[in-house]
């Protein structure tokens, strides 16, 4: 059977990010990760997808802010319009052609456990590629925020990503 990773994401700030790994198909590995239930959505820059509790809100799980912060920079529809709540398991896309989700992209993986310095680069309204001011980061969820910051400051931006500096 395929294995696959997951980023669990965890509410208890205190608590590290923890590379994961279950079968595929494993439904009840992926309820135990959330504690429940499971709801996904699809992120994008690179291809994801979230997975949390689809009770969390009702249970008044408590806000998971990196896992917000998270969503709405790999979703950007979701800033300040929705969050997180409870644990988050981060996985790959569904593979469209036998509908089983993937691992999740090396491209995360690659950033929230190997990379050493951070940084934010910004897509504007009307401009075709993406810009950064240089500023470093050696927390990962610091470089988020303030992308996330940035972006509800000025208004041109349409589009925020976290990279390797």
């Amino acid at each position: 059977m395929t294995l696959i990773k997951g980023v669990l994401i965890p509410v208890d700030e205190d608590e590290p990010i923890k590379l994961v790994e279950f079968e595929q198909g494993d439904l009840a590995a992926q309820q135990l990760y959330v504690g429940g239930y499971i709801e996904r959505v699809q992120g994008f820059r690179p291809p994801c997808a979230f997975t949390f509790n689809e009770e969390g809100k009702n249970m008044n799980l408590p806000l998971n802010r990196r896992g917000t912060l998270a969503l709405w920079v790999h979703r950007s529809e979701f800033i300040d319009h929705d969050v997180l709540v409870g644990e988050v398991l981060i996985v790959g896309p569904t593979n469209e052609r036998t509908g089983e989700i993937t691992s999740a992209p090396d491209e995360l993986i690659e950033l929230f456990f190997n990379t050493p310095k951070y940084k934010y680069m910004v897509k504007t309204i009307g401009e075709n590629g993406w810009n950064g001011n240089g500023v470093t980061f050696t927390d990962c969820w610091k470089a988020y925020n303030d992308a996330l910051a940035l972006a509800r400051r000025w208004q041109l931006v349409e589009r925020v990503k976290v990279v390797a500096a």
